[in-house]
């Protein structure tokens, strides 16, 4: 059972925290690091009583902006809370809740979902449990936040910079700029600003290049449009491999292909990727009708 004293005055700090990451944000590194020595000593006292005793993880999110009403959610800021679940849940499969929207300018606060409260297990010469799994996303997230900002290379945090990518869509479209604090069961904290700077190299990341390759491809014919497509199957089991080729109208007429029979062709392989290295599309174009006597092996 959680001890009643330990949860009001962890409460009651926490409370406090709290009011404190509302007025300050991100705020310098310098008062950061008053507030997480006065969190740690204050989690320090409070052990010499209960050693299990732990802050609430809480990630801390504050808009700001003409947008960001007084103590209101609005609806048409709902993505952002949408975003950041995944973003947990993709990198460490951990569930968040909003647990509270603070006064002032819009203040959100996300706590890990529990479906139960659970008691680490100690002696008393044991060390008090400090890390999760939301403690490791929650750091790395203020990280992905500050390099966004600094425009530095960020392609080992794609799962982060995609929950990242629609949150900055949101603040966008209502020129809102948004501080983030991550809040660990030890008292430590971390902290990171999005700003419209932040916002533009996001949008940057999406910046495609296309790359080009010819490749032969083979397979049997099953499936032909009129508009310029042929599907070419590279095996008989259900799940064999498919080929999707594009190609001219009056060049598909020409071939005369036919429901069944085997195709091989020199087609042109469009990838587009981003600055982050995730490909949107794949395209494959006909070039050219390919025989024996291109060297190349049509046995199945």
């Amino acid at each position: 059972m959680t001890s009643p004293t330990r949860r009001r005055l962890l409460e009651k700090y926490q409370s406090e925290s709290q009011g404190w990451l509302t007025e300050h944000g991100g705020g310098p590194a310098e008062e950061l690091e008053l507030e997480i020595s006065s969190r740690r000593n204050y989690l320090d006292a409070l052990r010499d009583f209960d050693p299990g005793a732990r802050f609430a993880e809480q990630l801390t999110v504050r808009l700001s902006g003409d947008f960001a009403h007084r103590g209101i959610l609005d609806l048409e800021l709902s993505p952002i809370l949408t975003a950041l679940r995944r973003i947990f849940v993709e990198a460490k499969s951990v569930n968040l809740g909003l647990s509270d929207v603070g006064t002032g300018s819009t203040v959100l606060y996300f706590r890990p979902v529990e479906t139960e409260e659970q008691e680490p297990v100690l002696e008393s010469s044991a060390a008090p449990v400090e890390a999760s799994p939301a403690d490791d996303v929650g750091r790395t997230l203020v990280r992905v936040v500050k390099a966004v900002e600094e425009s530095t290379d960020v392609r080992q945090w794609r799962t982060y910079v995609s929950g990242l990518e629609d949150v900055s869509e949101v603040l966008d479209q209502h020129d809102l700029d948004a501080d983030f604090v991550w809040s660990s069961m030890g008292g430590y904290l971390a902290g990171a600003r999005l700003t419209s700077s932040g916002r533009g190299y996001l949008r940057s990341l999406k910046t495609s290049t296309t790359d080009e390759n010819l490749i032969p491809v083979s397979g049997r014919v099953t499936e032909l449009r009129e508009s310029g497509y042929v599907k070419l199957k590279t095996g008989r089991g259900r799940t064999s491999p498919t080929h999707e080729v594009h190609i001219d109208s009056e060049d598909l007429l020409a071939l005369g292909l036919s429901l069944g029979e085997t195709a091989h062709f020199e087609v042109r392989e469009k990838r587009t990727r981003d600055r982050l290295g995730r490909e949107s599309t794949g395209r494959l174009e006909f070039v050219r009708v390919l025989s024996a006597q291109d060297g190349l092996d049509f046995e199945s």
